[in-house]
């Protein structure tokens, strides 16, 4: 398979994260469109008297919303030093549009999950699981979007994930969490076709 597309990659501190703005904007409807079929179904679900046009227009600004909120923890997160640096792997085909991108934060996977954790009675369980300190050879996959049309096929998304074993040669481990509900079940797929494996299940914050 030929590959269209390049990846453009990005370190992101509290020093540098002002001049990545502009590239966060230009992702935000990647980042929607990449989403608004998972969380359409889930809103038709629970508002079935919903006319198309109200659900598409009530997803679409719930998903900026969660952008930018992803987006100033992940700056909350650099300036207070609870995360040391972020990466930035956008995919870009041959007339720099971009196709899709991921969003990495260098975080031990424990700290992580402790972070997120809904359920207090599970913290234990995390330590125990997780039981080494101090690791630094794991990054986690804060999120991977790529365009609807170009999400069959094309190898985007695995490229984008993937790319930062060649840019961080100490990351040895690669982790991401996603919602378990059934409308989710292309991600899960995509997860497992690309080689990552299921090792804890809990209740986390969404999205984060």
């Amino acid at each position: 398979m030929q590959k269209n597309f390049t990846i453009e990659w990005r370190e992101i501190t509290k020093q540098t994260y002002d001049t990545i703005k502009p590239t966060f904007e230009l992702l935000q409807p990647i980042f929607g469109a990449a989403l608004l079929p998972v969380i359409r179904e889930d809103t038709y679900a629970t508002n079935p008297q919903l006319h198309e046009k109200e659900v598409n227009a009530k997803v679409t600004a719930t998903l900026r919303s969660v952008w930018n909120s992803k987006l100033q923890k992940l700056q909350n997160d650099l300036q207070s030093d609870r995360i040391p640096v972020a990466y930035l792997a956008v995919a870009k085909d041959t007339q720099e549009e971009a196709l899709g991108f991921a969003l990495f934060e260098e975080e031990p996977m424990k700290d992580n999950l402790k972070s997120r954790m809904l359920d207090d009675g599970q913290l234990e369980s995390i330590e125990e699981f997780f039981s080494n300190d101090g690791v630094s050879d794991e990054i986690y996959v804060s999120a991977l979007m790529v365009r609807p049309a170009n999400q069959k096929g094309q190898g985007i998304g695995r490229a984008c994930v993937f790319s930062v074993l060649a840019h961080c040669l100490r990351i040895k481990k690669i982790y991401l969490t996603t919602s378990a509900g059934c409308s989710n079940k292309g991600t899960q797929t995509f997860y497992e076709h690309v080689g990552f494996k299921n090792l804890f299940t809990g209740e986390f914050s969404e999205l984060d």
